[in-house]
């Protein structure tokens, strides 16, 4: 004979479900009346935006030197273009048989996509700090995802501040966005400043005329 079961303890959720659970009851209570019926897919939008986080978090100690970052880049960079070219400078009988070897198409495929490969390699070197401190390129993504997601569900500006230069404390607030959806490993790092979200905002807006 079985026992009799006991009386059932209470759930515990782990950190992470009741961040999201936290995010869907927000987006609930807040998103505009023509967002509503979408609240299940702006919620699995953060939930992995904040994932990335976690991924890129983790493994920091990979990108945190923007110099070994620009270094290996200029590398691929580098071979890319060296080896495009190399193939097309071949003389005409080393081009013919690699042509029957791997054909035609291909061959001109591979030399495409080297030239594509470094041209782009080039332009994200460009786009790396040059000097100065490392940036906290983990959570830097993180708020221009949830700025993206949050000017979609709430077809609003995603900014820190009023129109008089007032903080934005309102509960649709991109603040109060950013401090519902932020995934645990962010949490433990304190609240996030507004001016220090603002200078992130910065970094996707266009150069001012001068």
């Amino acid at each position: 004979m079985s026992p009799r079961p006991s009386k059932l303890e209470p759930t515990v959720e782990s950190p992470a479900s009741h961040t999201l659970a936290t995010i869907y009851e927000f987006l609930v209570s807040e998103l505009p009346p023509k967002n509503a019926r979408h609240v299940s897919w702006f919620s699995d939008a953060v939930r992995e935006a904040g994932e990335r986080y976690d991924r890129y978090n983790e493994r920091k100690d990979e990108w945190s030197s923007y110099a070994a970052r620009r270094r290996k880049l200029e590398g691929i960079v580098n071979s890319a273009e060296k080896l495009a070219s190399g193939l097309s400078e071949l003389d005409i009988l080393s081009h013919d048989d690699l042509e029957v070897r791997v054909g035609s198409k291909e061959l001109d495929g591979v030399i495409g996509s080297l030239r594509r490969l470094g041209k782009e390699a080039a332009f994200l070197v460009r786009q790396i700090q040059p000097t100065g401190r490392g940036r906290d390129l983990a959570e830097e993504r993180w708020i221009l995802e949830l700025a993206g997601i949050y000017e979609d569900a709430f077809c609003q500006p995603a900014t820190v501040w009023g129109a008089e230069g007032g903080s934005f404390n309102g509960r649709r607030s991109f603040c109060r966005f950013l401090e519902v959806s932020r995934p645990l490993r962010l949490r433990r790092l304190g609240m996030l400043h507004p001016r220090q979200v603002d200078r992130v905002l910065e970094r996707r807006r266009p150069p001012r005329d001068s």
